[in-house]
C-alpha cells in the first residue's frame, strides 16, 4: 500500500504539470489512503488483501496476473513514461477512478473481515461468521465485496445477496470440509464472477445458480448423501469439518434464542467428548454393549461425538455416569451445551440409540448443506483446479 501510494505521488509529480491540478490528486491521494488503513485496521485486516480486491475489481480478475504493487506499475495499469497503450489522459482518469474505487473496497472489505452484529442485517452477520468459520474466506473476498457494492447501489435485493452467500457456506462445507479440495479450488471462477457481478455482465442470480453448479461438479450430491449414509465415517480425523458440524448444529439447537456457551474461537480437541470413550476399562460395560467391531466402527463416527466444555470430567466412564442426574453436578444432564442435553434424554447409550442418533444427525446436515434442486456448472468450459495459491487467507 505504502509503495503504491508513494508511486502514485510521483507519478502526480512527474505528469501533472498544471499545479492546482496536481495538489488536488495529491490531497485525494492522502484522503484516500488515511481512509483505507482507518478501515484496514479496524478488521485487523491485510492490506495486501485489500489491494488484491481492488485490482481484481478494477484491473485485472484473472489471478496469475496479480503482482502485487509491481502490477500497478505496468504499461497498460498505470505507466509512469511510455504512454503508447494508454494516454496521461486516460491515466488519469483510471488513476483517480482506482482510488476512489479502493476506499470503496476498503470499506466493505473491513465489514465482512469483521461484521458488526449490531448494524448488519441478521442473516448477513451470520452467513459472513459461518463463512469465516468454515475458511478459506479469501477466495471469496472480491465476489462479496462486489455483491455488497451492488446491493448498496439498489443493483440487487438483499435477498439475492443473501442467497449468494448462503450458496458461498455451502460451498465451504461441501467443498473444502466435506471434500477436502485445495484451499484454492474454483479461484479462478469465483474472481471472473467476481468480474461478471461489478460490471453488471451477469446477474447475482446467474452467479449464485453457477456456484451450486460448480458445488455439484467438486461434491456431486447423490456422492454426499449417499457418504453420509454410510453407517462408517472417522469424522474424528477431520477435525475442522467436526467442529463446524457439531457448532453449526449447536446452533441450531440453540434456534436463535440464545447465545452458545462456547464459542468458535474455543473449540480444541479437549472440547470434543466422546461418548463410547476410545479406552474403555477393561471392567466397564461398555464392552458387554458394543463389539470390538462396533468399537471400532463407531468410536469416532459423528453419532458418537458430542461438544462439551472439558471431555477430560468424562474420562473413560460409564454412560450412567456421564449422563447424571439433573442438578447433581458436572454431566450431560445438567450441561450448558443443548447437545449434551439431548444425549441425556436417552436412558442408555447402545449401538440402537448411537444408530438413532446419527439418522437425526444425518438428516440435519442433508438439511442444512444439501441441494435439492440439480445446477450445472457453466457450460463455456470445464472447471479446473487452479493453479495459483491463495494467499494471506484467513482462517
Amino acid at each position: 500500500m505504502e509503495l503504491l501510494k508513494n508511486y502514485l505521488m510521483y507519478w502526480v509529480y512527474r505528469n501533472i504539470e498544471d499545479a492546482s491540478e496536481k495538489e488536488d490528486f495529491t490531497k485525494i491521494i492522502n484522503k484516500t489512503w488515511k481512509e483505507v488503513y482507518v478501515n484496514i485496521a479496524k478488521c485487523n485486516g491485510s492490506e495486501s488483501q485489500c489491494l488484491r480486491i481492488a485490482w481484481t475489481l478494477f484491473v485485472n480478475y484473472t489471478p496469475k496476473n496479480w503482482d502485487g504493487y509491481n502490477g500497478f506499475k505496468s504499461d497498460d495499469v498505470i505507466p509512469l513514461r511510455n504512454f503508447s497503450i494508454k494516454t496521461k489522459e486516460e491515466v488519469k482518469i483510471f488513476l483517480l477512478k482506482f482510488v476512489d474505487g479502493l476506499a470503496l473496497c476498503s470499506k466493505h472489505y473491513s465489514a465482512i473481515i469483521k461484521p458488526n452484529n449490531t448494524s448488519f442485517d441478521s442473516n448477513e452477520f451470520d452467513l459472513l461468521t459461518k463463512i469465516r468459520n468454515a475458511g478459506n474466506i479469501a477466495n471469496y473476498l472480491p465476489l462479496i465485496v462486489a455483491s455488497r457494492i451492488k446491493r448498496e447501489n439498489n443493483n440487487a435485493l438483499n435477498e439475492e445477496y443473501i442467497e449468494l452467500l448462503k450458496s458461498l457456506e455451502i460451498f465451504s462445507y461441501r467443498v473444502f470440509l466435506w471434500e477436502s479440495k485445495r484451499s484454492n479450488a474454483g479461484l479462478s471462477k469465483f474472481y471472473r464472477w467476481a468480474d461478471d457481478i461489478f460490471s453488471t455482465k451477469h446477474s447475482m442470480l446467474s452467479v449464485t445458480e453457477w456456484i451450486y453448479g460448480m458445488i455439484n461438479w467438486y461434491s456431486p450430491e447423490n456422492g454426499f448423501r449417499k457418504s453420509l449414509k454410510m453407517d462408517f465415517f472417522d469424522w474424528y480425523q477431520y477435525r475442522r469439518l467436526l467442529k463446524y458440524t457439531l457448532f453449526e448444529y449447536e446452533l441450531f439447537l440453540l434456534n436463535g434464542k440464545n447465545k452458545p456457551k462456547l464459542n468458535w474461537e474455543d473449540l480444541t480437541d479437549s472440547t470434543i467428548e466422546h461418548i463410547l470413550p476410545q479406552n474403555p476399562d477393561v471392567n466397564s460395560n461398555w464392552l458387554s454393549k458394543f463389539s470390538v467391531e462396533e468399537r471400532k466402527k463407531f468410536t469416532h463416527d459423528i453419532s458418537n461425538l458430542v461438544l462439551t466444555k472439558d471431555n477430560s470430567r468424562y474420562s473413560n466412564f460409564e454412560f450412567e455416569r456421564k449422563k447424571g442426574i439433573a442438578g447433581a453436578g458436572f454431566s450431560y444432564s445438567n450441561s450448558d451445551i443443548r447437545q449434551e442435553r439431548k444425549i441425556a434424554e436417552y436412558e442408555d447409550w447402545t449401538p440402537k440409540n448411537r444408530s438413532k442418533r446419527r439418522e437425526e444427525l444425518t438428516n440435519w446436515i442433508i438439511r442444512n448443506w444439501g441441494i435439492e434442486k440439480h445446477f450445472h456448472p457453466q457450460v463455456d468450459d470445464i472447471i479446473e483446479d487452479d493453479e495459483e495459491q491463495i494467499v494471506n487467507d484467513i482462517d
